[in-house]
């Protein structure tokens, strides 16, 4: 679904951070399983949208999408994709919960959500 070639024009616009976009799934796993981390949530699925009305082409967005991921989960593994089809672009990030460097698993609650709802607010005003 993240990187869905009708919504991500053919993989266009698709990208990720620490994981390989054709074996994401099978690499998540593999880390899962190397730092002993199986159980419990296997990754964690945010979609971040903009209005219509913001003046954010395909590319701007991918750039936005790489910032988040680097500044919000650098530790973790991160898949994205840009979705421009259904009449408001967004974003579908999938993020590994197991840390790559440590096995730290990620637990994303309401507090970081809105810290990173505040860190998705100062990137996207250097576009607009």
């Amino acid at each position: 679904y993240i990187i869905d070639p009708q919504k991500t024009e053919n993989g266009k616009y698709v990208g990720s951070r620490g994981i390989s976009v054709d074996n994401a799934y099978e690499e998540i796993l593999e880390m899962q399983d190397l730092f002993q981390k199986t159980s419990g949530r296997k990754g964690y699925h945010i979609t971040v949208s903009f209005s219509e009305e913001a003046p954010l082409t395909a590319y701007d967005i991918m750039q936005i999408a790489y910032e988040i991921s680097s500044i919000s989960f650098p530790r973790y593994q991160v898949l994205y994709g840009v979705n421009m089809v259904k009449g408001h672009p967004h974003i579908h990030f999938l993020i590994n919960t197991v840390s790559l460097i440590d096995g730290i698993k990620l637990h994303i609650g309401f507090a970081e959500i809105e810290v990173l709802r505040g860190l998705i607010n100062q990137i996207e005003s250097v576009f607009v």
